[in-house]
């Protein structure tokens, strides 16, 4: 009897321990983030044009930190534009990044920012980017950071050999096609 008691014990014990350290409910370090890349507008202006417009959504209960420029608004930079490859799966085919950006951009609970890119094909020849098509799949990428530290290394380690880079937290768009022009 003595042993039976142990062992239920025991086996409560670990029950409500592996309940306690792993359960989902248990808040994460870092809080709940609920960053959101939404597509706004999607429209073909050419043959070999497209203007796009996104904003990024902050939904959490604590600021997020992005790269980006603050000049008259803040701009979020780099938002990445991937191409869907059926043989290499999502490749980012926009911006072409030459220079990193400069400033930090603290996005509060709550808030958005609207962005865009205009797209001309082909892509500059410096981009080295793969051979884009206005057709297909695409989705937006954003990198964010919990903190402007965090964000701080990131611009440091952009083009720094060497360094290694800042862990960025990635939102994702749904995907989208961009419309066949019209003739």
């Amino acid at each position: 009897m003595r042993i039976n008691a142990s062992w239920h014990a025991l086996f409560c014990g670990l029950a409500v321990c592996s309940i306690i350290c792993l359960s989902p409910l248990r808040p994460s370090d870092d809080g709940a983030v609920d960053v959101r890349v939404v597509s706004v507008k999607v429209e073909r202006v050419g043959h070999n044009k497209a203007s796009l417009s996104l904003k990024l959504v902050n939904k959490s209960s604590r600021p997020v930190f992005l790269a980006g420029m603050n000049v008259v608004r803040p701009i979020p930079y780099p938002v990445f534009l991937e191409q869907w490859w059926a043989d290499g799966g999502w490749t980012a085919v926009a911006p072409c990044m030459d220079v990193p950006p400069p400033q930090v951009i603290r996005l509060d609970p709550g808030k958005e920012l609207a962005t865009g890119y205009n797209l001309r094909v082909p892509p500059p020849r410096s981009c080295g980017m793969p051979n884009l098509q206005l057709e297909g799949r695409f989705r937006y990428r954003l990198d964010y950071f919990l903190s402007k530290k965090k964000a701080q290394k990131y611009l440091l380690s952009v083009y720094s050999p060497g360094r290694q880079p800042a862990r960025a937290h990635v939102a994702l768009s749904e995907p989208f096609e961009i419309p066949a022009p019209n003739e």
